[in-house]
Order: structure tokens, then sequence, then C-alpha cells
């Protein structure tokens, strides 16, 4: 039942849009050339501004995931050598209610 209200939905949006565009394309087929070009010149502007800070956005998410990233590896790392370690420089192994507790600080 839910796909049948999804499809009606679906179709009454696509015709809705078919029919303004049908209606913004006749006004502007009566248009001065004038008019036309300087519609797709701003149009083009403000699509090429779009995507630009499309991008842009994309970009900066990246590197703050990146970031984050660093310092849970930093994290990681220090915690796994420090346990692989610990033997060598205490002489003793470490004791697995440290690791417990090390693990879920982690």
């Amino acid at each position: 039942m839910n796909k049948f209200f999804a499809m009606l939905v679906l179709l009454v949006v696509l015709a809705g849009l078919w029919f303004s565009f049908s209606g913004l394309f006749e006004i502007y087929r009566g248009a001065s050339d004038t008019i036309k070009a300087a519609s797709i010149a701003a149009f083009g502007s403000v699509a090429i501004f779009l995507l630009g800070r499309y991008f842009e956005q994309r970009r900066e998410a990246k590197l703050r995931i990146n970031s984050e990233k660093i310092e849970i590896y930093k994290a990681f790392y220090q915690f796994y050598f420090d346990i692989m370690s610990y033997e060598k420089i205490h002489g003793k192994p470490k004791s697995s209610n440290d690791v417990m507790r090390e693990m879920l600080d982690f």
C-alpha cells in the first residue's frame, strides 16, 4: 500500500514539474534574444556558484573527518604499542584487568 502512495506522489510531482517547465518554456520561447542571453548567463552563474559551494563543503567535510581519524589512529597506536612493549620495558606482563580497563577507556 505504501508503494502505491509513493508511486502516486511521484507521478503527481512529475506531472507538476512537466506542466511547470512546459509553461516556462512557452514564456521563454516568446522572450527577446537579449532576455534569453541574460537568463542563460544568470542561470549559468548561479549553477557554477552552487556547484562550487557543494564541492567546497564536501572537501571541508573530508578534511574534518580525516583530522578526526588521525586523532583516533594516534590513540589506537599509543594503546597498541603500550600493550605490546609493556613487558619489555617493565619486565613483567601487564595484568589483564589493566588491559581491559585501557581497552574500555579507548
